[in-house]
């Protein structure tokens, strides 16, 4: 019997993003010199579990301490903070919300569908992608290094 290969968590999607990023800083000379994408790329920590930190009143502190900062819920997980123009359109950066391989395994929320609808609205580009290799390919469509 064949055991059913586990989907990568979304975390784990996004560090293999931000990894590639790195590297291109040492392994790809025109990323690195036009747009070193591996220093421009960044994580908003907006999401993950506060379910072991210290609470009061059934509250977590550190959940108050994080919406008192700006933590907002449904913003995208990276930032890319390279603008770029695309025929008449120029767009002031690449968000991108991570997920996990498998649709099945990831859900978008209400709160991620508003924030892509805001952002794009802004003039960013945003985008959902479904495992690390969409995110990457959605990166370089971006910066237009996609010869498809």
């Amino acid at each position: 019997m064949m055991t059913p290969t586990k989907t990568p968590l979304e975390t784990v999607e996004q560090q293999l993003v931000v990894t590639w990023a790195d590297h291109t800083l040492y392994q790809d000379p025109l990323l690195n010199k036009l747009y070193k994408v591996g220093l421009m790329l960044f994580a908003v920590p907006n999401g993950g579990s506060r379910a072991r930190s210290k609470r009061v009143r059934g509250v977590s502190i550190e959940a108050l301490r994080m919406k008192r900062e700006g933590v907002r819920a449904g913003v995208p997980d990276l930032f890319l903070a390279i603008p770029v123009k695309h025929g008449d359109k120029v767009f002031h950066g690449l968000f991108i919300e991570m997920k996990r391989k498998r649709k099945s395994d990831s859900s978008v929320s209400e709160e991620q569908l508003d924030w892509q609808q805001r952002l794009q609205e802004r003039g960013f580009a945003s985008e959902i992608c479904y495992g690390h290799q969409a995110a990457i390919d959605v990166i370089k469509s971006y910066l237009s290094l996609n010869k498809e």
